[in-house]
């Protein structure tokens, strides 16, 4: 192996974001043909996540759900989705795939180094920390800065559908019991 590809690898991997350090976050997620995986810029600057991969665990088993197309740089403070083939609202940047099933899922950059994930259950490679909660007729978001605690329990929450916009602030579950 020459040095100076040697040099490149390592340098590589010395660069690779842990998990919890980029600013790009999966930020919510809705299950389905009508669907999204919706990716956040939390930084100051625009991020290339082009060849970056979005990954659906099932099972206890993960597999490619989308690759983002090279040369896709996201904004600061913006949105990238992943959308279901049925997926009928409207957003700047987005991909479609035939379905967001069953929405575990995990984000991993150009290098193979993982960002980010969500899941639902316990044996799932999508996991960070403890699971979340699965929701019905709803998303799971993270708060609106999009906070990462590297455990999906305590980062997302039952949310209205806002694809491609903020999510709000106080979890679904609060609002809609201060509701009733």
């Amino acid at each position: 192996m020459s040095s100076i590809l040697l040099a490149s690898l390592v340098s590589a991997l010395i660069s690779a974001p842990a998990p919890g350090t980029s600013p790009i976050r999966v930020n919510e997620v809705a299950a389905g043909t009508q669907g999204f995986v919706e990716l956040a810029n939390t930084g100051n600057a625009a991020v290339d996540i082009g060849g970056w991969i979005i990954r659906s665990c099932q099972n206890g088993k993960a597999g490619p759900l989308a690759t983002i197309p090279l040369g896709t740089e996201l904004p600061a403070g913006t949105f990238f989705l992943i959308v279901g083939h049925d997926f009928t609202g409207t957003a700047e940047r987005l991909l479609f795939v035939g379905s967001i099933d069953p929405g575990e899922v995990s984000l991993r950059n150009a290098n193979g180094a993982r960002i980010d994930g969500l899941a639902f259950t316990s044996n799932s490679p999508c996991r960070e920390g403890a699971p979340t909660e699965q929701c019905a007729y709803s998303s799971v978001g993270r708060d609106s800065l999009s906070r990462d605690t590297d455990d999906n329990a305590a980062d997302f929450t039952c949310q209205p559908v806002t694809p491609d916009q903020p999510n709000e602030m106080a979890p679904f579950q609060e609002r809609h019991q201060a509701e009733t």
